[in-house]
């Protein structure tokens, strides 16, 4: 009696784990928002004290919540990767496409980047890919979406090695890598070389708008950390311009006991939140500059309530994208993030707060060219 029910338990267990499977495949070729984040209830699955398909469920721990950006993502483990990585930047999906089943049923890369651009929900497309099978019908369907909406792309299979990995993963040849590059960049899309600035060039397009150029201001109260900005700006194809002698009067009027105006910007330590302000008008008021990047450290002269609440009410004038950076206690770096909340992206490297402006100037050069 007791081999039969250890035998009845153990199969029921089984067709259990293959219907939550079946039921997971058949969500992940859905694409409303509803089923995006769809997962198995644990009662459904538990059975003789076991959880069938605890994998799938576990998978998706942290899900991003309704946004602007949509995700266009071929393979499955990268799915994973990304919506985690996505929910912990807190930010929000309108749409997910993963096309892995759907290029067996005929369709191809072209027709999933017409519909994000097609959706009124979508602000900003990230495209995972390892390969692209029709690369013509691609190249159309982008030039026309990015005089809209920017398209970001993850092309994975650039080394020899990888190439091998890609036939083998997906059945198609990888193609040369200087062959992408050129289709990418003639049909507008921003090519990025890691998933980390995948995520930051996608924080920083929905949030705010293209730059109308590429000159960088920055603005600090650590130098070290400006520097390191700055050679990232420069790394990037950014300019960080010297500031011309008006713009120096400017500071040296709003900015009292403060002398050596450069860009880098140097604050110093006693800088206050006001002091911040008054820097960020002298910036706003010149054309010498297209961006701001805004770093902020902890030091006992800074509010950072205060500072926080200045920015925001100098947000109605803004007309240029702000890009703000800082690090400190988790404290710290959650009251900057109540910036968010208002459409200004907070970074916490100074290279990653780089890659968001780098991404913002690089679609302000694609939408100037198609004017």
């Amino acid at each position: 009696m007791v081999k039969i029910l250890r035998f009845v338990t153990s199969n029921v267990s089984k067709c259990m784990g293959r219907i939550a499977i079946q039921f997971y495949r058949f969500a992940s070729k859905r694409h409303s928002f509803r089923v995006l984040l769809n997962h198995v209830p644990l009662s459904m699955l538990k059975i003789g004290g076991n959880i069938a398909g605890s994998s799938l469920e576990s998978s998706f721990i942290e899900n991003p919540s309704h946004g602007t950006i949509g995700l266009i993502v071929q393979s499955g483990s990268m799915k994973i990767i990304l919506l985690n990585q996505l929910a912990k930047e807190g930010l929000g999906l309108s749409r997910l496409i993963y096309y892995y089943d759907r290029m067996k049923r005929g369709c191809d890369e072209s027709e999933f980047i017409e519909e994000l651009a097609q959706d009124p929900k979508t602000k900003v497309i990230l495209f995972c890919t390892e390969s692209i099978s029709h690369g013509r019908r691609f190249m159309i369907a982008s030039s026309k979406a990015t005089a809209s909406k920017p398209i970001v792309v993850f092309k994975s299979g650039r080394s020899e090695v990888a190439a091998r990995a890609v036939s083998s993963h997906v059945g198609s040849l990888a193609g040369s890598d200087a062959i992408y590059n050129a289709a990418f960049r003639q049909s507008g899309c921003l090519r990025v070389d890691t998933i980390e600035e995948l995520i930051d060039s996608a924080k920083a397009l929905s949030f705010q708008q293209p730059a109308k150029g590429k000159k960088v201001g920055i603005l600090t109260n650590g130098g070290g950390a400006g520097i390191v900005a700055a050679d990232a700006c420069l790394n990037k194809g950014l300019e960080v311009p010297a500031l011309s002698q008006s713009i120096r009067e400017c500071f040296k009027k709003e900015i009292p006991l403060f002398s050596g105006v450069t860009n880098p910007l140097d604050l110093k330590v006693l800088a206050t939140a006001e002091v911040y302000a008054n820097a960020i008008d002298c910036l706003l008021t010149s054309d010498e500059v297209d961006l701001i990047i805004l770093m902020v450290y902890p030091t006992p002269a800074l509010d950072v309530d205060k500072f926080v609440g200045l920015i925001l009410k100098l947000q109605r004038k803004f007309t240029k994208p702000l890009v703000i950076c800082g690090s400190g206690s988790d404290k710290f770096i959650d009251r900057l993030r109540a910036l968010e909340s208002s459409n200004i992206p907070v970074y916490i490297l100074p290279e990653r707060a780089v890659s968001g402006a780098s991404a913002l100037a690089y679609f302000g050069r694609v939408q100037e060219k198609i004017k």
